[in-house]
């Protein structure tokens, strides 16, 4: 998937959740969609708060700039919502859009998502741990979790903090 069909994607996906607070957050729902769902074209690894893709940050970046989606920062926290203001300019874009979307079973499996991670989803300790417990269960399976957890947080996750996901997560398979 190039860059362009993953920037409508991430567009689209925004655009039929609402607005996310918080690139951590937004990064961590896109991890939990493409594992609930299918893949929307990005690789993710392991880093200090989790699955991380780097490919997701600069289509972050790059598409604020090209305006397909709006960025607001509250505190330097940025909230991201559909950028549909500037989009509608550019005939490049519109076409872009209307000729990929996202696939049926991700939209289908969004209200679902959205549902379940409403409260949680400007939470980014809660969609950390969902989306590093599914990390973790596919990379290590193993019975110690919530140590492992804990301990790569280094201490930033606590059991109750595991317990909540763990609690969500098993919802959402």
């Amino acid at each position: 998937m190039n860059q362009i069909e993953r920037m409508v994607n991430l567009t689209e996906l925004i655009k039929n959740i609402g607005p996310i607070q918080g690139e951590r957050c937004l990064q961590k729902f896109v991890y939990l969609v493409q594992n609930c769902c299918e893949s929307i074209g990005y690789k993710f690894t392991w880093n200090f708060f989790g699955p991380v893709s780097y490919e997701l940050e600069q289509d972050i970046t790059e598409a604020e700039v090209i305006g397909l989606v709006n960025v607001a920062r509250d505190n330097n926290i940025p909230t991201f919502n559909y950028g549909s203001n500037r989009v509608n300019l550019s005939k490049f874009w519109q076409n872009k859009i209307s000729n990929n979307k996202l696939s049926d079973n991700v939209l289908a499996h969004l209200p679902k998502l959205k549902k379940i991670l409403a409260s949680n989803l400007s939470n980014p300790i809660i969609m950390e741990t969902i989306a590093s417990i599914l990390f973790l269960r596919e990379k290590e399976p193993s019975s110690q979790q919530i140590d492992d957890i804990t301990e790569r947080s280094n201490g930033r996750i606590n059991e109750d903090e595991i317990s909540t996901a763990n609690d969500l997560l098993n919802q959402l398979l």
